[in-house]
């Protein structure tokens, strides 16, 4: 029997359409079975559950302290945080927090600190990251010259000073540090790269046992023109970053060659965002998923660190599907924003079952927005949350995988897929992933046919006992535009919900499941 590798796709065809139309559910359904992996299976980091968590300085963020999100954050449950979050990283001067850069007019005393983030780290549960600045010497943001040497030194001594007073002097024992965000918008790869083997041997000879997140690049990017450096009075050969594109393959062959042994990880940010801007929920959602279905960087990604040889691995430290429209902050939002539609809710899931598809090479994905959406984050400029999470779609399909998620991936086959039609070519109309761990067995079906239920037959070979206990999780709504926000001032209305029935079988019959219109089914089965 010719069984599916965990990271091969169960798709082969490419979608690429705006317009969709489901073909009729085939006469025999889908068969798809189930084996132990005979060399072990392929091992699935539980950092795969990660989070944002972004320190900057606003009301609703300090909401990030309340025991409503940290218990929601502790049910999902997220395995990662990472600190500052993002873009802010580079903004953050961490022995003078007075001189970060702060949006709104708010105060250092206002953002959440290092030792509350660490904190609330070890209440949700999670390894936390943080990210040291690539933007600053010390003292203030933006004074370090990317191509000079001793600003590389003076940088990494800096940074260094961050590990020996959280590791060192406070013991906290933080293991995964970042270098920096997105710095492939004003730096080059070899000048990248030769920061990050500075900065690795100054940190690790604080404290060896730490891992160095280097910052990725899963496609071409620019042009940018960084205009906000400007080292003319000090350095006489500075030219001005203007029209910077950089490429994905050459950032990384300069982290694997130039700063070889120094990066433990390469970061890429792979966001898979529908190419058009409308506000049609279906075209949105099948635009979506036809990219999905090809995730063209996500995939070349984990193929050249496959083909590389490398011990690096992937950390996806942000994704997301249409993070466009995750920070509600424009003059033309609105309630019916996609980001909080259930279609976008399942994009995310099947998204996060093409990371698990590169689970041999990957060990940490972050998602972006979480905190934004259960905070209900209305920018700077209307700040009207009232900290009660929001169980919006994508915090429910993450929280489907989190409770249906082994250590292990294991084997399937899959035949009689049945297929949606897009503009004559052809994708797959489900996704399915399985994996165990010591107790028990699991298996995710995703349906991102909006238009049809599908039937599905399951057969587990040498997994699971005779009789065996089951439960059974399904995400689903009454259709993909429902919506789980109202509006800032009303009730939430839970349109997206996640349903749990309980049974106990025979669990080496065939499993008969039928899979709602663009849903989620989940199993949990005792071994």
């Amino acid at each position: 029997m010719n069984f599916i590798r965990p990271f091969a796709l169960s798709g082969l065809f490419l979608c690429a359409a705006w317009q969709a139309k489901a073909e009729p559910a085939a006469d025999a359904p889908e068969l798809v079975t189930v084996a132990r992996a005979f060399d072990g299976g392929t091992a699935i980091s539980p950092y795969l559950l990660g989070a944002q968590y972004t320190f900057f300085a606003s009301p609703v963020k300090k909401l990030l302290n309340s025991p409503a999100i940290v218990k929601s954050w502790t049910d999902l449950p997220v395995k990662m945080v990472r600190f500052p979050g993002g873009t802010w990283a580079d903004h953050y001067i961490w022995d003078r927090p007075e001189n970060s850069y702060f949006v709104a007019g708010a105060t250092a005393k206002s953002v959440v600190n290092v030792d509350e983030f660490l904190d609330n780290a070890r209440k949700i549960g999670a390894e936390p990251i943080i990210q040291v600045s690539a933007n600053s010497k010390g003292g203030h943001v933006g004074n370090l010259n990317p191509t000079k040497l001793e600003d590389y030194k003076a940088a990494a001594k800096w940074a260094a000073g961050w590990v020996y007073d959280i590791n060192i002097k406070k013991k906290r024992g933080v293991k995964y540090w970042e270098i920096g965000n997105e710095v492939w918008i004003w730096f080059k790869p070899e000048e990248y790269a030769r920061l990050v083997v500075e900065y690795s041997k100054a940190m690790k000879q604080v404290d060896p046992s730490i891992k160095i997140l280097a910052c990725g690049l899963s496609s071409e990017v620019g042009p940018y023109s960084a205009t906000w450096l400007n080292f003319s009075e000090t350095d006489p050969d500075w030219k001005p970053r203007k029209d910077l594109i950089n490429k994905a393959d050459e950032w990384t062959q300069a982290l694997l060659t130039i700063a070889k042994d120094h990066a433990d990880y390469i970061a890429p940010h792979p966001y898979l965002s529908a190419t058009k801007d409308n506000r049609d929920a279906r075209s949105k959602y099948l635009a979506t998923t036809a990219k999905i279905d090809a995730s063209t960087a996500l995939r070349g990604q984990q193929e050249y660190i496959r083909k590389s040889g490398s011990k690096v691995r992937l950390a996806l430290t942000e994704w997301v599907t249409n993070f466009g429209d995750s920070v509600p902050g424009s003059n033309s939002w609105s309630k019916d924003l996609y980001f909080y539609t259930h279609g976008n809710g399942i994009n995310a899931g099947y998204y996060f079952g093409r990371i698990l598809e590169g689970a041999d090479v990957t060990d940490i994905a972050v998602i972006h927005s979480l905190e934004d959406i259960e905070l209900l984050w209305y920018w700077p400029r209307k700040e009207l949350a009232s900290g009660a999470p929001v169980f919006h779609p994508i915090y429910k399909a993450m929280q489907l995988w989190g409770a249906n998620l082994g250590t292990r991936a294991l084997l399937r086959k899959n035949e009689q897929t049945p297929q949606l039609t897009l503009e004559g070519k052809s994708c797959p109309a489900t996704f399915t992933y399985a994996s165990e761990d010591k107790t028990h067995v699991y298996f995710v079906a995703i349906n991102v046919d909006p238009d049809a239920a599908h039937e599905l037959q399951l057969k587990f070979v040498d997994t699971v006992k005779i009789q065996a206990k089951a439960r059974m999780m399904v995400l689903s709504a009454p259709s993909i535009s429902a919506n789980n926000f109202d509006s800032w001032e009303g009730e939430k209305k839970p349109e997206s919900a996640i349903t749990t029935t309980e049974a106990t079988r025979n669990a080496q019959g065939v499993w008969t499941l039928s899979l709602p219109a663009a849903s989620m089914t989940a199993l949990k089965i005792s071994k």
